[in-house]
């Protein structure tokens, strides 16, 4: 191998080759290409009239797979809505009489009225191997993808469902309500009399000062001063002084609050800290602490925004279990799976609320916590909780899901389901997908 090796490079060498002069395999000719794919395309041909396009709203959300010639089709159930209508492929409308759904795994069975369709051929999904190449139907069904069964035939559970939103413990949270007298606050900083005073006054921002020159006893001027102040003081971090001389002078810190900074490292929050130190810097100017969970931030197309919940909402209980603070309500959620609806009590503006709740998918609605996620473009949203999948690395688009995965003989060993990520798209197995039709007809 040496030898040979050595005799190579020194041929390479010879003739003056350089690195620049390597061509690369042309597109067309990759995995995906298409002169690649044109090749598979009269495979595929025979098996264009089995499968169609599920519509919502005139809009392609699905394939489906024609399972019986007298109209029986399935497809991903949770991708369609109530305007649902089915094209086949001589572009023909029907409308499903009958909508059959096997929740578990995502499948749904649609009946036309028709007769004379050309159902798919299966094949035993027992006998599908890691490495084995197959084939599916793209999102437009006209044309093919190519790939390979990429990991073993298995379960996937379904993953815990995500609200959406980012929480503090109530009592680590100042409002408006929470200050018994602002004046107690605004006459402190504006007299400077102790080292704490005058540095919390440098440390807000500069319209708080502003507002703080005004009359609090004037609403009008006491409401824009309560929220600029408590903004600073919530998110400012008090153990930056902690440790410089002197800038306790003239208060008295409990013994609680004292063992607290010696435990800041990392058992003491820093919210928590902020708000002893407040009490114990301003006697009487903080209420006691209470429960629930408030708010702070909904995110963007969250289970949260959809039902409306917004920041500064105080969460109470969830499906009537109690919230103490934030770590309830990691804790209750994550009791429940993604697409379970819940309800939560909370209290906003002081009027109590009660808020019907489906949960998302924790790393659609946090991507940043998964990278490859992140990276993945479309994804199902649906893509966890199957009875039984066959994994591949076929790039196709949520679209395609409903759609056939065959061998390159046109046998069908599964249904795709849900494309996971970017390198990975899950069929339900054939055998499976056969014996949940005869439950569902």
């Amino acid at each position: 191998m040496f030898l040979l090796t050595g005799i190579f490079y020194s041929s390479f060498f010879t003739i003056g080759i350089t690195a620049a002069d390597l061509s690369y395999l042309n597109r067309a000719d990759r995995l995906n290409g298409w002169r690649t794919l044109e090749a598979l395309d009269d495979l595929f041909q025979d098996h264009r009239a089995s499968v169609v396009e599920i519509l919502d709203n005139d809009k392609q959300v699905a394939l489906g797979t024609i399972v019986s010639d007298d109209g029986f089709i399935v497809t991903k159930a949770s991708e369609f809505g109530q305007l649902l209508e089915i094209r086949l492929s001589d572009y023909s409308k029907h409308v499903a009489e009958q909508v059959s759904v096997d929740e578990a795994n995502d499948l749904a069975l649609l009946k036309i009225r028709a007769s004379g369709l050309r159902p798919v051929d299966w094949l035993d999904s027992g006998d599908t191997q890691m490495g084995q190449w197959v084939m599916s139907p793209h999102e437009d069904k006209t044309q093919v993808r190519i790939g390979v069964i990429s990991a073993s035939t298995r379960q996937v559970p379904k993953q815990f469902g995500a609200l959406g939103v980012v929480t503090v413990d109530s009592a680590d949270y100042l409002t408006e309500n929470d200050l018994l007298d602002p004046n107690t606050l605004a006459d402190h900083l504006n007299k400077g009399a102790r080292p704490i005073d005058r540095w919390l006054k440098n440390e807000i921002s500069n319209a708080a000062k502003s507002a703080l020159a005004a009359d609090l006893n004037d609403p009008i001027h006491q409401t824009p001063f309560l929220r600029l102040i408590l903004r600073d003081l919530n998110f400012m971090i008090f153990e930056r002084i902690l440790y410089a001389e002197g800038r306790f002078e003239g208060v008295s810190l409990s013994e609680t609050t004292q063992k607290a900074i010696l435990e800041t490292d990392n058992r003491i929050r820093r919210s928590v800290l902020n708000r002893m130190l407040l009490a114990d810097c301003f006697p009487g100017l903080i209420k006691a602490g209470k429960s629930g969970a408030r708010v702070l931030d909904v995110v963007a197309d969250s289970a949260a925004e959809q039902a409306d919940l917004e920041p500064g909402d105080l969460i109470m209980a969830i499906n009537a279990s109690g919230v103490g603070g934030s770590q309830d309500v990691v804790r209750l959620i994550r009791k429940h799976t993604a697409g379970q609806t819940i309800t939560i009590s909370l209290v906003r503006d002081g009027s109590a609320l009660s808020k019907s709740v489906t949960l998302g998918f924790f790393d659609v609605t946090f991507p940043d916590q998964d990278v490859n996620i992140a990276l993945s473009g479309d994804i199902s949203d649906r893509r966890t909780g199957f009875q039984k999948i066959i994994q591949h690395d076929m790039p196709l688009s949520p679209k395609a899901m409903g759609g056939p995965l065959m061998d390159l003989e046109g046998r069908v060993i599964g249904i795709n389901i849900a494309r996971y990520d970017r390198v990975a798209t899950y069929a339900l197995p054939a055998d499976l997908v056969q014996s949940l039709i005869q439950k569902m007809k």
